[in-house]
């Protein structure tokens, strides 16, 4: 199994319960942490948007305000799949948004003494 780089993305726009969405790719020399991940995928959308033929439409669809929901729609798009691996950017995925729980890192995941 390869190691793989993943960041949160809050998707709760102000509102409880939150939602986020997972973003993941594969572990590369150019990605080796969330803000690497974040930072990479960021530049090579942004690179889509303005030199792509198809970037540029998605931006026009999206009312000039292209964001993560409007990813999730074109993360298959083969000139944006090149953009994001000429930045390390391999494998990606991203989630739907998924509902947080509210578990918290010390909550006990046993219901009964041992």
């Amino acid at each position: 199994m390869s190691k793989r780089v993943s960041c949160a993305i809050d998707c709760n726009f102000g509102f409880w319960p939150t939602s986020v969405m997972i973003a993941s790719a594969e572990w590369t020399d150019q990605l080796q942490s969330p803000t690497d991940l974040a930072d990479q995928v960021k530049a090579a959308v942004d690179d889509w948007l303005k030199n792509s033929v198809e970037g540029q439409v998605a931006h026009q669809k999206s009312s000039q305000d292209f964001n993560v929901g409007d990813l999730l729609q074109h993360i298959e798009v083969p000139s944006l799949i090149a953009r994001l691996a000429a930045r390390g950017v391999t494998e990606f995925t991203l989630s739907e948004p998924v509902q947080m729980v509210g578990w918290d890192h010390d909550e006990r995941l046993f219901r009964e003494a041992l």
